[in-house]
């Protein structure tokens, strides 16, 4: 995987943690099953984060791999947090 991928993954992690942060603001207003959900994605977040370390340093091919499952994983959260977001409104 080249800078430029590397580039947006990393851009796409802080624009998870932004809408994460913007989320936790209205926390207060999460019901029950909310929680349950934001939960889940805290969890997705922290491994999105965590794979993102080694893969930045692992071999040009398998950065490529882990590159694609983690942007998934991202696309993911984004959904999640995208969901949680919409139900406050």
């Amino acid at each position: 995987m080249d800078g430029e991928k590397k580039s947006r993954l990393q851009d796409e992690v802080e624009k998870l943690e932004q809408m994460r942060d913007e989320l936790r603001l209205q926390a207060h207003l999460f019901k029950a099953d909310m929680k349950d959900e934001w939960g889940n994605l805290e969890e997705k977040l922290s491994k999105i984060k965590g794979n993102l370390r080694p893969v930045q340093k692992a071999a040009e091919d398998t950065l490529e791999d882990i590159g694609e499952a983690t942007g998934l994983l991202i696309d993911s959260v984004f959904d999640g947090f995208k969901r949680l977001r919409d139900s406050l409104k």
